[in-house]
């Protein structure tokens, strides 16, 4: 039993010995090139199983010397080698991350001045491989996610409001798959160079196919400042909130634009409707006078600048009838000289929207309105003319020519436009008023009388 006993603290003894020698050669401090051979030997047999033992042996090489370029080299080829043969995107993301944090490691390591100079010898070669692989892989992930887009953007064309309900499911569930992989490709592309503006456009542009306007937003936002012509990006954020009626919203993108393209009419158009949407008519106007300084027959700038000093009429017209309503005959001349003001000014501006285009509805409407307010009869006969002839099958046209030739004393070619009134809608009433009064007054008794019976 004593000799048992020996035996067995004999043998913990020699147990506890050997566990202490173990412990020393393995904290023991190795030279910084024995840590790189070893790594490199695990490395290049490309057994992925063994390359453990390298990131060992590199991690140690950290821990003891600090940092060292050639060590983050062969910890960025671990990362390419696993990148290359990993399958699957999601899987291979860690490595991809890694790839790229030890690229940089190495740029900042060679930079550094505290580094000794004899780890910065190969800086150029080691700078120039893990360059080589980030473009290769980002290329890669980018050609990748481009194909996907083409994908979607077909899928999209597919999806017609006509296609039975099966097509319909097939293209979007296609569009959807090949959206979520090219979103994923442009995250790859970003991990590996996140100044290259171009993964963010497309990701922004295949999430606009899907019509998720805020997230496609949230992406070309932040592409924005990687990119060296915005003017794409500008108005694709501008239109997508446009598609969520954010009028507002898109109007700084639309005036960033306007400062690169200073000369593009059209996207000043669109300024100046977000804008009037977000009741901002002041800038509005400035918008249309710029306009018209670029192109002074503008028919859309001039129709509205028209309507802004329109709608000032109206507002001084309200102010005149409230001040008449309480007997302030001062404020009511101001207020009614100042619609007056405003109505020519509008006048003039749909005047020469219709000259410069007379078949323009939108632009002969405003301008005959507005002449026939400010009791100017014949432009507003003028113009309500050429709107019957533009939409003859429009009775409010002829109604308002005949208004217009009947403040003119014009009552034969009133009696014409009338009569072309009831051709189209026979149950107006006033109009057959207006029709008996004119026969009476041109001698006409038989045609009044048989308007009399139409009103009956």
């Amino acid at each position: 039993m004593k000799t048992f006993m020996r035996l067995l603290i004999m043998v913990l003894a020699v147990s506890c010995i050997a566990d202490g020698a173990f412990a020393q050669r393995k904290g023991r401090k190795l030279p910084e090139k024995a840590y790189i051979e070893s790594a490199q030997i695990a490395i290049v047999s490309g057994d992925t199983v063994r390359y453990k033992e390298a990131i060992a042996m590199l991690d140690s090489l950290f821990m003891n010397y600090g940092p060292h370029p050639e060590g983050y080299f062969w910890m960025n080829q671990v990362a390419v080698d696993f990148v290359e043969k990993t399958a699957g995107l999601k899987n291979k993301e860690p490595w991809v991350k890694r790839m790229a944090a030890y690229k940089d490691s190495i740029h900042i390591a060679c930079a550094d001045p505290n580094v000794k100079d004899k780890y910065k010898k190969e800086c150029a070669k080691f700078i120039e491989r893990a360059d080589s692989s980030s473009v290769k892989y980002w290329r890669i992930f980018f050609n990748a996610g481009q194909q996907q887009y083409e994908a979607v953007d077909e899928a999209v064309k597919e999806l017609k409001p006509d296609a039975d309900s099966a097509a319909k499911a097939f293209y979007q569930t296609k569009l959807n798959a090949n959206a979520d992989s090219a979103i994923a490709n442009m995250k790859m592309a970003i991990v590996i160079d996140s100044t290259d503006g171009r993964a963010y456009l497309l990701a922004g542009t295949v999430l606009e196919k899907q019509g998720n306007y805020p997230a496609s937003n949230e992406w070309l936002d932040r592409g924005l400042r990687f990119t060296h012509d915005s003017a794409a990006i500008l108005l694709q954020i501008a239109y997508n909130n446009i598609q969520e009626n954010k009028y507002c919203e898109a109007v700084p993108y639309f005036k960033q634009y306007a400062l690169i393209a200073p000369s593009d009419t059209g996207n000043l158009m669109n300024l100046s409707i977000c804008y009037n949407n977000c009741k901002m008519y002041d800038s509005a106007a400035a918008v249309y006078r710029q306009i018209l300084g670029l192109n002074p027959k503008q028919p859309d700038a001039l129709i509205g600048l028209g309507q802004y000093f329109n709608q000032l009429g109206l507002f001084a017209n309200d102010s005149a009838s409230a001040y008449r309503a309480k007997n302030d005959d001062a404020s009511t001349k101001k207020w009614t000289d100042q619609r007056l003001v405003m109505f020519d000014s509008s006048k003039v501006y749909f005047k020469q929207a219709h000259e410069t285009d007379p078949t323009n509805i939108s632009a002969a409407e405003e301008y005959a309105v507005v002449a026939f307010v400010t009791s100017d009869f014949q432009a507003a006969a003028d113009a309500f003319a050429k709107l019957a002839e533009l939409e003859p099958t429009r009775s409010s046209h002829w109604v308002s020519l005949g208004d217009a030739r009947l403040n003119l004393k014009q009552f034969k070619e009133s009696i014409v436009a009338y009569e072309k009134a009831v051709e189209i809608d026979t149950e107006n009433r006033q109009v057959w008023e207006r029709l008996v009064d004119l026969y009476n007054e041109v001698g006409q008794p038989a045609k009044a009388a048989e308007a009399q019976k139409k009103l009956k």
